[in-house]
């Protein structure tokens, strides 16, 4: 049986997926009962209460599967609790947050339908002996991010006790 809470992720390179996982760990450590799939993975969302998405973004916007994720379960999503989290910034002073941010504000104003009760953004990951083309043949990758990852576990940690503050009422 499908847990509470769906954390759904797309990904790219597995990074997304690592911190969907260490956001199910610490529902799952308060108690809440959660599934964990890659978007690809969910066919419905009729068994679950509320959902948590987590996309990287990439070239100014979320992952395809990502924005396919919001547009097929669309209708669900804008009945339910949902929180999104997205990963891109690849420094961590707030002048690398900026533009990033903004694409993820304007990914989800394309479905004005689903109305996050929050959002996060947290730092990404190059990593790039894990990288495929074309993405391994981007010389400013190479050159500014040869292995880059500024994900803030804490951070991560904290905005997962803040959703479940804010989801458990409605649990």
């Amino acid at each position: 049986m499908p847990g509470e809470v769906l954390i759904a992720y797309a990904t790219k390179y597995g990074s997304t997926a690592e911190v969907a996982a260490a956001i199910a760990k610490t529902f799952e450590e308060e108690g809440v009962a959660v599934e964990l799939l890659d978007v690809r993975s969910v066919r419905d969302l009729g068994d679950y209460r509320a959902v948590v998405l987590g996309v990287p973004l990439y070239n100014a916007r979320m992952l395809r599967v990502g924005r396919r994720f919001l547009a097929r379960h669309l209708r669900a999503l804008a009945e339910m609790p949902v929180e999104v989290f997205a990963l891109g910034p690849l420094g961590d002073e707030e002048k690398d947050v900026i533009v990033p941010q903004k694409q993820l504000d304007r990914s989800l104003r394309r479905w004005p339908e689903i109305r996050p009760l929050s959002t996060a953004l947290f730092g990404g990951v190059i990593d790039q002996s894990k990288l495929r083309f074309p993405d391994k043949h981007a010389p400013p990758l190479k050159q500014f991010f040869p292995t880059t990852d500024v994900r803030d576990w804490q951070a991560i940690e904290s905005w997962a006790i803040g959703v479940l503050d804010q989801l458990k009422p409605k649990l």
